[in-house]
């Protein structure tokens, strides 16, 4: 039974675009930059708590099979954002580390802005000690994206208390391995996936490949929960020892980055408290060309859900099977990218002022939609 359906804004757009990607959106922020020297500085967060940064590579044993520039275990890359008191020797964490090597999959252009990118995030900072403990965030990017490329949703996040986990996984996200290798996501999503070989053409074999893809991202969803206990036992790094709530756990999915929260969402006991998703269909899953496979799954924890011009809402029959509170909001004259930092930064950068306020805006607004779901969802 639909218990709650909420449309902030009623101007839901239901066209869908089939060949509008992430991509094309970071092609366009990566020309006509501005050569101006100053540093460009990320808006301070607005919750209470200073905010620490830290990166781990943790790895599970599914065997990679993506390319030979991988190591031969599935690798996560994760970057943690959480409160923290701040020391007096703390320093600025970079924007993107190992930025020469992403230099190759974005541009020199892209990389000269980044470079005069300030974060107001701190590294390897102690958890803050005005809690014992602290809920968690895990979030995942979109197709052909960074985790770095929502630094200032994430600070926020964490300024208001949150530690949150962003993971790049391999096929989907721009990421540099272990052993310095770039690896950019080819053409799109289902061609750099490896299963997509095998699925060219029928609607069966289509199926096949959505199934293939949805275990393999919630799969690693629940390998990084795993080294969030074992960070919770013992951090080697000494910073997160006893001081993640692993009973208050929500997952994030911008896009593409979504398909392991959905993958998730089928299962009928979940350990997270609920999901997010923006700016993606959670009713069906587009397999290849123009196959769309119904997404049927019983969910049973909050969810909520951003719709910009992308992604087509849930319909009627969809909502009605559902038996918990779906919370949905039409986010009007927003695109894409709005959830990251690319559209604010371009825009500062070549000195379109009030471009750049619409973009800041437009993140702030679904700052807000979002901590207040998560604050109810983790005090129930």
């Amino acid at each position: 039974m639909l218990k709650k359906l909420n449309f902030d804004q009623v101007s839901i757009k239901r066209k869908l675009l089939n060949t509008v990607s992430l991509i094309t959106l970071i092609l366009f922020l990566n020309s006509g930059l501005s050569l101006n020297a100053q540093t460009i500085k990320l808006p301070k967060p607005s919750g209470n708590f200073q905010v620490g940064t830290v990166s781990y590579t943790w790895s599970d044993q599914r065997e990679e099979i993506a390319t030979p520039d991988l190591n031969k275990k599935r690798e996560f890359y994760v970057r943690i954002w959480y409160p923290t008191d701040l020391e007096a020797d703390a320093k600025h964490s970079d924007y993107m580390p190992q930025l020469d090597s992403f230099g190759t999959m974005v541009g020199e252009n892209f990389v000269l802005r980044i470079k005069k990118t300030q974060t107001n995030s701190y590294k390897n900072q102690q958890v803050s000690k005005e809690k014992s403990s602290y809920p968690v965030v895990i979030f995942s990017p979109g197709y052909g994206m960074s985790k770095y490329y929502y630094t200032h949703f994430l600070e926020e996040l964490a300024s208001r208390g949150y530690i949150v986990v962003a993971v790049d996984f391999p096929y989907l996200n721009k990421l540099v391995t272990t052993k310095g290798v770039a690896i950019n996501p080819d053409g799109n999503f289902w061609n750099s996936f490896p299963v997509s070989a095998a699925a060219e053409g029928s609607y069966e074999d289509a199926k096949k490949k959505v199934e293939m893809t949805l275990e393999y991202f919630s799969s690693g969803i629940f390998s990084v929960k795993n080294e969030l206990e074992n960070l919770n036992r013992s951090d080697p790094k000494g910073i997160f020892t006893e001081r993640i709530d692993l009973k208050k756990i929500a997952l994030f999915g911008h896009s593409a980055g979504a398909l392991g929260v959905k993958g998730v969402m089928e299962l009928e006991d979940t350990p997270f408290l609920g999901f997010i998703t923006f700016d993606v269909s959670i009713h069906q899953v587009i397999g290849s060309r123009e196959i769309i496979i119904p997404h049927t799954i019983n969910i049973t924890t909050p969810v909520l859900m951003f719709i910009t011009e992308y992604a087509s809402p849930p319909d009627y029959d969809f909502l009605k099977s559902v038996s918990t509170n779906i919370e949905m909001h039409s986010l009007s004259g927003m695109n894409h990218s709005s959830l990251s930092d690319l559209d604010y930064l371009y825009y500062l950068d070549n000195n379109q002022n009030q471009q750049a306020e619409l973009a800041l805006k437009n993140i702030r607004i679904i700052t807000s939609v979002t901590v207040r779901f998560l604050n109810k969802l983790m005090s129930n």
